[in-house]
């Protein structure tokens, strides 16, 4: 059981840098596309779902790490939000399936699928 923990705690460990990048990048990205109709609604959309993203894995993370009585419900709430990765881009529309960000979301995915069943 003790592997199991470190292994979902790197996880989530993983997951929550990774998604804080990708929203510093997303923002730069948006800032700098003067070209595009909706900025503003990438900006609200893009970047704080990527924040919330990477503050639930970080809690998740730190959580499990330290043992807490609550790491169960970061740990589920971190999973979930990996399922929710994966349906950004149906939901949302905001890129498409195929690129690199949709690879991520499949990646997430099965790591969302392993941990809650967990």
């Amino acid at each position: 059981m003790q592997s199991i923990r470190k292994f979902m705690c790197w996880i989530f460990a993983t997951t929550s840098l990774l998604y804080l990048l990708v929203s510093l990048r997303d923002i730069l990205y948006i800032v700098h596309r003067h070209y595009d109709f909706l900025p503003l609604r990438n900006l609200l959309i893009t970047a704080p779902f990527s924040v919330t993203v990477a503050t639930i894995s970080g809690m998740a993370s730190w959580s499990v790490w330290n043992g807490q009585p609550s790491a169960r419900v970061w740990a589920i709430s971190a999973s979930l939000m990996s399922i929710l990765i994966f349906l950004r881009p149906i939901i949302f529309h905001l890129t498409r399936l195929g690129s690199p960000r949709g690879r991520v979301g499949y990646r997430s995915n099965w790591i969302g699928c392993v941990s809650v069943a967990q």
